[in-house]
């Protein structure tokens, strides 16, 4: 048997067959944690304007357009907050990590209380609103691309991992499932 060279040819496609599979797994974790930093940014980004406009408060409650505008104001201070809860959290777990469900709630949160507060912003036009509406959509659109590539890199990781040779090769290496 050990001197069968049909044994050997199965043996060297075995191992570069899990060697394959464990290059792929490398490069799956190195993406998504190249998205998870991506996506760490963006609520960095987040909390930073957000802290930006508690200090600049161009926009006071008594300027707004109902009677709302404090309870917006407070909800955008109090997403803000579990935002930078969650991204504290996120550093304590370190690096092998993808984005959780407590930052993409906040993150949420966060977007649509400054969707609100921008909306009840309606009749304050000019130059104290416009960087503001500008920052916030850009902001918007970075947000959505890079939650939609931390999602598939995830996935993507994910899916090798249920494979097989890289489920035991995961397991062997110390590759988890996030």
């Amino acid at each position: 048997m050990w001197s069968s060279p049909l044994f050997w040819i199965l043996v060297a496609v075995m191992v570069f067959w899990a060697l394959g599979a464990y290059n792929r797994l490398v490069r799956l974790r190195a993406a998504a944690q190249a998205a998870d930093s991506q996506w760490q940014e963006v609520l960095r980004r987040w909390v930073q304007m957000s802290q930006a406009w508690r200090a600049a408060a161009p926009v006071q409650a008594a300027d707004l357009a109902d009677g709302a505008a404090l309870a917006v104001n407070e909800r955008l201070e109090h997403a803000s907050q579990v935002l930078e809860a969650a991204l504290v959290a996120a550093q304590a777990r370190g690096g092998e990590r993808l984005p959780s469900h407590p930052e993409w709630d906040a993150c949420r949160a966060l977007l649509a209380a400054w969707t609100d507060m921008l909306a009840n912003a309606g009749g304050t036009e000019g130059a104290e609103m416009a960087p503001w509406r500008a920052q916030a959509a850009d902001l918007q659109a970075v947000t959505t691309i890079a939650a939609r590539n931390a999602e598939e890199a995830m996935q993507a990781y994910q899916a090798a991992i249920g494979q097989f040779p890289a489920s035991v090769l995961a397991r062997v290496c110390g590759f988890g499932p996030r």
